[in-house]
Parts: structure tokens; sequence; C-alpha cells
């Protein structure tokens, strides 16, 4: 009989989990989401010189090992989005050293402590027991994550975010409310901004027994209050939170300037790991929308038609159709090593692949290139950005000095649209949806993310100067 081993991950595996690179607001949305879960109206947020705290009133939790044990959680009646038992761990793992929980349950209070960097450098994932002492306060829960925290951008922003991702929540009456420590009175977070739509309408959709309720419409012009950049595409809604923005389920590959939507999942639905997007039937999903919906996204279609960039827009997305479609049609395959029978490790170099053996048809997509590839818009996004990216589509800023000031020069809109999109052509080359497996090769090819734009850069400019037609053999060289 074949004996049993213990595989238990070594405490050192805190490390990779530290170096996962969680923003602060997912560290932050995974902490709150906890507190939601047990049923929490009122979430307080307190951030010190090396220090955040986090306050809820929910029902509180009795077993505070089980929020420290990777894998494990607990469960409360009212839980929407625990599902893994990974989030508040990856959330106090990634921000600090250590963290500190009491958590007040009819009448008996709880404190449970660990310090990250001791256990990782311990042999077994070992910590102290929690202190239980009777109470006379009210049921919540209080964690506080301190030392060595990890660096964050500008508060505003963060704060702003959480208005946004927790907008189910705030409109059902929850609160979220933050401050400085040793600084008096509590701000409240305010909800994002929700737009007016036209031509606005709203199906439930079943996809594999699950359902998903989805709103579309047009965006009124000139909304007070409404930011147009974080209103492209569809926003996608899990529970009390917004789980996704910019998204374009169904939606096709056309840019659609002013659509904006939300879909609302019921909770068969299975969410990612850290609750950015969803794990199944998108596909399906994406084919109902495109069906039900076909009349307002062609409206939006049209509108984008007929606003004053389209010739440049037509253009530069010709430009990118000619691109993927020579990257589809050529894929270069390096040489089988000689003399070699194992794996051999690529070196990079920072130069160009020269001399494929030969070169064969990409075979990952259909021939329908332009549904899969980057494609420009623009509209009016109401700030200085010069674009901002949703789905497949990123769309420039009419509203952008820079713009403005080349709108009668298609020629010159085109060469400063280069940058942004080879950038977002190299940030993109991972996801199939995005990419073509000829494009994905060539910039592989170079070691820094600055080589693969410039490569990148390279070929859209030759595909601006020159028609495609001879600007192909010049962007052959980039490859062969």
């Amino acid at each position: 009989m074949t004996s049993m081993i213990d595989i238990t991950p070594k405490p050192s595996l805190l490390h990779a989990v530290r170096n996962q690179g969680l923003s602060w607001n997912t560290c932050l949305c995974e902490l709150i989401d906890n507190a939601f879960d047990a049923d929490a109206s009122e979430v307080e947020l307190v951030f010190g010189p090396d220090t955040v705290e986090i306050h809820d009133n929910g029902q509180g939790c009795a077993d505070l090992v089980k929020m420290l044990t990777l894998g494990d959680r607990q469960d409360h009646g009212s839980t929407l989005l625990g599902r893994y038992g990974i989030g508040l761990k990856d959330a106090a793992i990634s921000l600090g050293d250590t963290i500190v929980i009491i958590s007040r349950q009819e009448g008996t209070e709880r404190k449970l402590s660990c310090n990250w960097k001791q256990l990782e450098r311990r042999a077994r994932w070992e910590i102290a027991g929690p202190n239980i002492t009777p109470t006379t306060t009210a049921n919540g829960t209080s964690i506080s994550i301190q030392g060595n925290l990890k660096k964050r951008k500008s508060l505003p922003d963060i704060i702003e975010k959480l208005g946004l991702t927790y907008l189910p929540a705030l409109q059902a009456g929850k609160h979220i409310r933050w401050r400085f420590m040793r600084e008096p009175g509590l701000k409240l977070v305010t909800p994002f901004a929700f737009p007016r739509l036209e031509h606005q309408r709203t199906e439930t959709l079943v996809v594999d027994g699950k359902t998903a309720t989805v709103t579309m419409g047009l965006l009124v012009p000139d909304q007070a209050g409404v930011q147009p950049d974080k209103c492209l595409g569809l926003m996608l809604i899990y529970g009390y939170r917004v789980i996704a923005m910019n998204e374009r389920f169904g939606l096709g590959h056309a840019p659609t300037p002013r659509l904006f939507g939300t879909i609302t999942f019921s909770r068969d639905w299975e969410l990612t790991k850290n609750k950015s997007g969803l794990v199944e039937a998108q596909e399906a999903l994406a084919v109902q929308i495109e069906r039900r919906f076909a009349d307002v996204i062609a409206l939006a279609v049209q509108q984008g038609v007929k606003l004053p960039f389209y010739k440049a827009q037509r253009e530069l997305n010709q430009i990118l159709d000619s691109l993927y479609q020579f990257f589809d049609r050529r894929k270069a395959k390096r040489a089988a090593p000689r003399n070699h029978t194992g794996t051999v490790k690529p070196r990079g170099t920072g130069s160009p692949h020269r001399q494929a053996e030969r070169v064969q048809p990409g075979t990952r997509f259909p021939v329908a290139v332009p549904g899969h590839g980057l494609q420009i818009g623009f509209m009016s996004l109401k700030n200085d950005k010069l674009y901002q990216l949703s789905g497949n589509v990123i769309y420039f800023n009419e509203d952008s000095p820079t713009i403005q000031a080349l709108r009668h020069n298609d020629l010159a809109i085109k060469m400063c649209a280069i940058s942004p999109v080879a950038f977002q052509l190299v940030s993109l080359r991972n996801i199939p949806q995005m990419t073509l497996p000829g494009l994905a090769d060539a910039l592989e090819e170079y070691e820094t993310i600055r080589d693969k734009v410039e490569y990148c850069e390279r070929i859209m400019l030759e595909l601006i100067v020159h028609p495609p037609q001879a600007a192909s053999a010049e962007a052959q060289k980039g490859t062969a």
C-alpha cells in the first residue's frame, strides 16, 4: 500500500502572497467585503502613518482562527462574496507585517494576532491562540494592520474608487466612513454618480440556469457630476459591490461611445478569487446580450460614426486591422535546437528575432480579425486625459488639449495615437481576445516593455506613413 506524505505549504509561501501585487483598493475591498458579509451596515476606515484599521457593526465572528487560516472562512447567513477563504488573508499579508483582530459576539470578545514576518521564518504554521474575555460592547469586528505598511498612492483616489466599488451597498443604505488617525470627525464615502440614460432598456437573461439582469442605454449628454470616462461599456455588479467596469460583453468590436449599462448577477454565478470578474459562461452571456440589445448597440455605433474625429478613427482602425492581419498571416517559428534533446531556456538579448526557420499561419483566431484586436474610438471624456481603455476599445478624448489642437490634422492625430496604442498592444499581449499569436511571438523577442512598445511604434509608423501594401514589406523586416 502506498504511504501518504505531508505536502502542507511552508510558511515561506507568505513571501509569495505578499508580493503578488494587490493594490490598496483590492486589499481594502477584501476587508470591507468581510464586514458586509457579516451583515454590517456601518464600516469605518482609519488611516495612520504605518497602520490601517477597519471597524464594523456586523455580527462578529466566533472563530477567529478561520479568519487567519488560508482556505478557511467563517460563513454567516448574510454572506454574499466570501467563497474561497483567501481574500482577507491576501489583504492582510499584502498590506503589512502584523494583523490584530478583535471581534465581539453575544457578550464575548475574542482577540487574535499574527505577525506574518515572524511566521514566515518558522517551520510550521503556528500562532498563539485567541484571548477570550466577557464584554458588554455591541457586536462587531475591528481589524488593525500595522508595520511596514504597503505604500499607498493618493488617498482621495482610493476613497473615490470605494464609492464606485460599493455603489450597490451605498444605494442600499450601508455607509462607509473614513478618517485619519488622531483627527476628529468621520468623512462619508460618496457613492459614484450614476448617469441618466436615454433609449434605456432592461432585460433578464438566463445562462445555464443562472440569471443576469442587464440594463443598457446611451448617456444623456452634459450631465453635472457624471464622469464619462467611468461610464464606458458595462458595469458588472454582484451582491453589494461592482466587480468590474468598462466591460464589453456582447458589444462587438466597433467603438460605442455614450453606451453604458450594468449587468447584475444572481448569487449562483462564480467569481474569480479577488472578485474582479466571472469564472464561467462569459461567451454565452455575450451572445445573448448582442442579440437582445442589438438595436441599442447599433444606435451607439451610428452615433460614433457622426463624431468629428470619425475619419481619423476609421483610418486608425484600418491601420490596426492591417497590423493584426499581418501578424495573423505570419507567425515566426524558431528552429529546433541543434544537438540538443532537452528543454532550452530562452535567452533574451533585447535584439529582434531575425531568422525564423519558417513561417506558419496563425490558427488561434478566425479570419474576422477586427473583432479580436484593439480598436480606436473618440468621445468626450470631460477631463484632460488623452485616452481611456474600455475592453478592446481605446477611446481618445475629444476634450484633451492635445487632441483639440490637432482636430483638423488627421495625420497628426494618428501620429499622436501611436504611443498609447502601442503601449496597450503590449499590455494586452497575453490576453487571447486582444491579440494574435504572431504579434505575441514577435514581442517575445524583446526583453523590456520599452523595447516591445518601441517595436510596435515602428510598425505602426510605417503603416501610417506608407500604404499597408508597401508597409508590410517594411514590417516584415522586424519579424523575418
